[in-house]
């Protein structure tokens, strides 16, 4: 699967993850996804972060419910 833009993204800050990742597998990059996508669709988000090597550390699927609550527990400005 082409990543498109957004892949090509992820895979880079994939790669400053891995270089910040301290020995005991921790990173001070970290990556959380955040989607508007709900059962069944999130199992292609999932297979698709795997094929690509780029893990996620958090992954929220919301489904009809807002994504703003998750955003402002993870610092995320809109």
């Amino acid at each position: 699967m082409s990543g498109g833009p957004f892949g090509n993204f992820l895979k880079k800050l994939s790669i400053l993850r891995d270089i910040y990742m301290d020995e005991k597998g921790f990173s001070k990059v970290r990556i959380a996804i955040v989607t508007a996508r709900n059962a069944p669709a999130h199992a292609r988000v999932i297979h698709t972060l795997r094929a690509w090597g780029t893990p996620a550390d958090e992954a929220h699927f919301v489904g009809i419910f807002g994504n703003r609550p998750i955003g402002t527990a993870c610092r995320i400005r809109p």
